[in-house]
């Protein structure tokens, strides 16, 4: 029976699998927070609140504050999170390395946009991911807002997704991320955006930040072809 299951699952598109933190990537995320205690979560490059929205679906009930540079999906955003007291959303702006103002290309489907030019390879893989206009937005670093959102006694955990751009996010946050208990950052095998580092030099900059690898978790992936283009990494600060 188990057997018949399965197959007609396979036919129709689905897998079915026990519902754990290895087969499920909210669920072990959900564990991840839970391990470490996690108070406050920053959402940066929150686009919509697909992450926040997650966030709530699994079970985690404290403070999450959102980052969204795009005008219009900033509305989206603020909307999305107007009935959830400990949701908050950030004045629209990007994350970055500087404090000012930056130019940001914005994509057709949205999740696409980035301060960097994007590659043919991302377009290949995705073909809503072009660049239609572009944006000028402010640009702050988290060491610059960090007074206004964290207190000492927060544990806190980073989300960045932000379209090759996490490097960035992280150079403005070098005070701050020496009191960040875990990260979950979005890491490229393969270059989507001109300028981006790859995930060994992610890996090796947070090793160097204290944190360890946890866990890895699958993200876009060329439909066409299989291949596996960018994935999610968690970051857990070393107890050494």
């Amino acid at each position: 029976m188990k057997a018949i299951t399965k197959h007609i699952a396979h036919t129709l598109g689905f897998e079915i699998k026990r519902f754990s933190p290895a087969s499920s990537h909210p669920l072990q995320l959900l564990k991840c927070l839970e391990f470490l205690n996690i108070d406050l979560v920053l959402d940066v490059g929150a686009n919509k609140g697909q992450f926040g929205a997650e966030l709530r679906g699994i079970g985690y009930r404290n403070r999450i504050v959102s980052f969204e540079p795009l005008s219009q999906v900033h509305e989206v955003l603020t909307a999305k999170a107007r009935k959830d007291p400990l949701w908050e959303i950030y004045d629209r702006g990007a994350i970055g390395s500087e404090d000012g103002s930056v130019g940001i290309n914005v994509s057709a489907n949205s999740v696409s946009s980035s301060i960097l030019p994007i590659n043919a390879a991302h377009v290949d893989a995705a073909g809503k991911s072009e660049y239609v206009r572009q944006e000028t937005v402010p640009i702050r670093r988290l060491d610059s807002i960090a007074q206004f959102i964290v207190s000492p006694a927060d544990n806190i955990f980073i989300k960045i997704d932000t379209q090759g751009f996490e490097r960035e996010v992280l150079a403005g946050a070098e005070l701050l991320l020496k009191n960040v208990s875990g990260v979950l950052c979005e890491l490229s095998i393969k270059t989507l955006y001109d300028g981006q580092p790859l995930w060994e030099d992610m890996v090796r900059f947070f090793t160097a930040a204290g944190f360890e690898l946890w866990a890895i978790q699958t993200g876009f992936t060329n439909p066409d072809s299989g291949q596996t283009l960018q994935f999610d990494g968690i970051f857990v600060r070393r107890g050494d």
